[in-house]
């Protein structure tokens, strides 16, 4: 992985240019994990209004070795539920022959291929050690109690180390699980989801209810058998994490509806995961 003394790190994009900043970061959180320092390094330096760098790559392997280091399965939960958010919101490599990721193209001629190669492989390597946590994050953040919103991004997380990157996406977006918004696969149109405020069953709507509360819903048909692979593995993390409330929407997610504007019958799940397909 890139040497935090390499003059590379000032090479590297962040969200206000030059990452120079960045292994002082990764130094301070390899001494101790701080809420101040990590909230500095996470959402200001490396994921910062839900975009990631080539500096987000290049630090991913330290937060790994973090991980792995610590004794507190807290410290690992965080930083495994911090890199399934970057691991979602990765480029895909470019297919152009060279296989690097959108975040590192630029890179190409600043520091060359050979250091390129050397951060993405290290990254990779990260990103499969730290999906190796799952079993246990997941068990933790049942025994401890955790809510359903931050069940929700250890599910996310997992989805996204799955390379469920759309799956990740809709969990993360619609992390509270009190509104979804899907796109009709035969017309484009938004289909704006949500639940019965009666029993949290959900219901489908043309426009969004908050500015169009008279309209009537349509009713969205559940699938009693989870025939899809993504929603039949992220039905048994809600199982296996305790996250009631995502688990009683999945019937509805893998279920259809007869679309608002069209009248189309739309599959919910495509429909809301494509939204969020590079």
């Amino acid at each position: 992985m890139l040497d935090l003394a390499s003059h590379v790190w000032g090479q590297l994009d962040g969200p206000y240019g030059s990452a120079e900043n960045v292994p002082q970061l990764i130094k301070q959180l390899q001494k101790q994990y701080e809420e101040a320092v990590k909230d500095e390094l996470y959402y200001e330096q490396l994921f910062h209004q839900n975009t990631i760098y080539s500096s987000t790559l290049a630090a991913v392997p330290y937060l790994a070795e973090i991980a792995r280091r610590s004794q507190s399965l807290e410290v690992k939960l965080d930083i495994y539920v911090t890199c399934g958010l970057f691991e979602a919101n990765r480029s895909e490599s470019s297919g152009a022959g060279f296989e690097l990721p959108g975040e590192l193209q630029p890179l190409m001629d600043r520091v060359g291929m050979v250091a390129c190669m050397d951060i993405y492989n290290s990254y990779m390597t990260a990103i499969e050690e730290l999906a190796g946590y799952s079993s246990d994050v997941i068990r933790f953040a049942a025994e401890v109690g955790k809510d359903n919103g931050e069940k929700r991004y250890v599910i996310a997380a997992d989805a996204a180390y799955r390379g469920w990157r759309g799956a990740a996406e809709v969990l993360t977006t619609f992390n509270e699980g009190d509104e979804y918004v899907a796109s009709c696969l035969s017309c484009g149109e938004d289909i704006y989801i949500w639940p019965s405020p009666e029993d949290d069953r959900l219901l489908a709507y043309r426009s969004d209810p908050v500015f169009h509360a008279e309209q009537e819903s349509s009713t969205i048909t559940p699938s009693l058998e989870i025939k899809d692979n993504e929603l039949a593995v992220l039905q048994q993390l809600c199982s296996d994490i305790g996250e009631s409330r995502l688990m009683r929407h999945i019937p509805y997610l893998a279920g259809q509806v007869s679309c608002p504007s069209c009248a189309a019958s739309c599959l919910i799940w495509p429909g809301l995961t494509n939204m969020y397909k590079p």
